[in-house]
């Protein structure tokens, strides 16, 4: 094995692949990330092509500013085409730190980092073209509410200036677009890594029973075209319609119906639409809960309840206590909803405006009437009425 690479000194051989292989090597007591391509095109003209693409990125790639990988140099030797990129130390690709992150918070800031590295690299001209986990590193980073900042690589067989040199993409990710790959096939991809994020599952490779299904390439593109996916709200139940939406869209076999980037970062960062306020307002006292979208949880509406007693002074909560909450808020656009999801199930009688209530969101307006009637009785708990900031 060689033992230097022009002024390198070979520390470590990381990988041998079929395109290139890869090397942690030192200049200087400094650390770098060393590739040594292999003809990606089996010796066509393709292959000048292929370097010219990654000669024109190495500023645009700089430029970005971390975001991206940095490509310290690019040089050849004997034929054979070489990258020298910054080493990350203590860093790990993506799929490994969602292997051993399950707080909903922090996974979705770095879908919303992600979705703004991508942003910046489109605005860029570029078009990634092989987007997946393992091409995102993350290093950790106490700035950010997810503890880690993350940074896109492998720009390989990206495409600068609308130049292609070979459509590519992994099974189970793209490229579902052959030969009219765009901004869009990155934004289908970008809404499988999301949805990976937010649900912890591939939405193509998992199965209604909660099993990953048998992953077969040749099966790629009819599941694509078909839209042969579970939705990922049924995948994660309380992920919410906005989340849910916007992946979808993002999933449509026509790029035209896909979003923009700028409307996946605004629906993730929940700046569609203003966030409304209400109060659920009785004789003896009010709730005042803060709407972000998504509703809250039983545990939250327990805590939020307790503050509230009926016309006798007992807290209400404590009629609800054996099934939690029985109501949740929740924004969809600009209109405002009310759900009791124990409605029917814990026998928990919810009246809107003098009708019982499904056990589905119900749209509400200022003014409207909300009466709880505790399970198994017949007699009124508490009555609220609803006021919307």
């Amino acid at each position: 094995m060689e033992t230097r690479f022009k002024d390198y000194d070979i520390v470590e051989e990381l990988n041998k692949g079929a395109f290139c292989d890869a090397y942690k090597v030192r200049k200087s007591g400094k650390d770098y990330f060393l590739k040594l391509y292999k003809d990606p095109t089996e010796m066509s003209a393709d292959y000048e092509d292929f370097k010219k693409n990654q000669k024109t990125m190495i500023p645009i790639l700089k430029a970005l500013g971390g975001k991206t990988e940095t490509i310290i140099e690019d040089f050849e030797i004997d034929g054979r085409y070489f990258q020298v990129k910054e080493f990350i130390p203590g860093s790990t690709n993506l799929r490994g730190w969602l292997d051993t992150c399950d707080d909903v918070d922090k996974r979705l800031d770095v879908a919303i980092q992600l979705s703004y590295i991508i942003k910046a690299v489109h605005e860029k001209n570029i078009i990634h073209q092989d987007l997946k986990p393992e091409q995102i590193m993350t290093i950790s980073d106490t700035s950010k509410k997810a503890g880690i900042r993350i940074i896109l690589t492998d720009f390989d067989w990206s495409i600068p200036n609308g130049k292609v040199v070979r459509y590519v993409g992994t099974p189970g990710y793209g490229n579902i677009d052959g030969n009219k790959v765009s901004f869009k096939s990155d934004i289908f991809t970008l809404g499988i890594i999301i949805c990976e994020l937010l649900t912890g599952c591939n939405p193509f490779v998992y199965s209604e029973t909660g099993d990953a299904r048998l992953y077969e390439p040749e099966l790629w593109e009819k599941w694509v075209k078909n839209k042969d996916y579970v939705t990922p709200n049924k995948i994660n139940t309380d992920l919410i319609k906005p989340f849910n939406d916007i992946i979808e869209r993002c999933l449509e076999p026509n790029q035209s119906a896909r979003p923009s980037i700028d409307e996946i970062i605004k629906t993730l960062e929940g700046k569609n639409e203003p966030l409304k306020k209400a109060k659920l307002r009785s004789s003896s006292g009010e709730v005042l809960i803060m709407v972000p979208g998504n509703g809250y949880g039983r545990k939250y509406f327990k805590e939020l309840f307790g503050r509230t007693t009926d016309a006798d002074g007992n807290e209400v909560y404590k009629y609800l206590d054996k099934n939690f909450a029985t109501l949740s808020l929740s924004q969809d656009g600009s209109e405002l909803f009310i759900c009791c999801p124990a409605n029917g199930m814990a026998k928990n009688k919810i009246l809107l405006n003098g009708v019982e209530m499904p056990n589905k969101p119900s749209p509400v307006k200022n003014g409207d009437k909300v009466a709880i009637y505790s399970t198994g009785k017949s007699c009124e708990v508490a009555t609220f009425t609803i006021e919307i900031a």
